[in-house]
């Protein structure tokens, strides 16, 4: 049974633009050199790899991306967008 989390629109885009390429976070089980190397066979490039909550940025084609669906080492897959922040005064 697949449990990739991942928000039905953006399959949908993926599905939509095979060969664009899209940024996204790939949250896995382990962020370790294996999966990175794994990522890199299925046509992702890693941009940045995070710890805390195991997961990489990883930019690729969206038929690349798709094939992460299949891969039992993956938690869930969320578009990379900017985060923004803001301040509050005390």
């Amino acid at each position: 049974m697949n449990t990739v989390q991942i928000d039905p629109s953006l399959a949908l885009l993926l599905q939509d633009e095979p060969f664009q390429r899209h940024r996204l976070l790939v949250r896995v089980q382990q962020a370790d050199d294996d999966t990175a190397q794994k990522l890199d066979s299925l046509g992702l490039e890693v941009l940045y790899r995070y710890r805390l909550v195991p997961s990489f940025a990883v930019v690729g084609p969206g038929e690349s991306a798709l094939k992460l669906l299949d891969c039992t080492w993956v938690c869930g897959i969320e578009a990379d967008q900017p985060v923004h922040t803001t301040t509050t005064s005390m």
